[in-house]
């Protein structure tokens, strides 16, 4: 099963970072997605692909992105558990 490169979570869906070249989980696109610098990054990534850069690297992720998405993953891993609890 793919390893998202960010938080380090078992995914069966991962897709690129608009910052860098990391493969991420779904989780780690909405904390991204949600970023301030978000829309910058994905201007350059846009910007390149029409100069025909298909291996544009990103113009770097943000100094906090990573500890967002690992704070996003235990809050999803909280969720969970009490989802799974509320089953039984």
């Amino acid at each position: 099963m793919p390893v998202c490169e960010r938080c380090s979570e078992e995914t069966l869906m991962t897709t690129k970072s608009y910052f860098n070249a990391e493969t991420i989980c779904m989780g780690c696109v909405k904390v991204e997605r949600g970023h301030p610098d978000f829309q910058k990054a994905h201007e350059a990534e846009v910007e390149q692909v029409i100069k025909k850069n298909f291996n544009f690297e990103g113009v770097g992720a943000p100094f906090n992105l990573k500890e967002l998405s690992a704070t996003a993953r235990l809050e999803r891993a909280e969720i969970d558990k009490i989802a799974s609890r509320i089953k039984t």
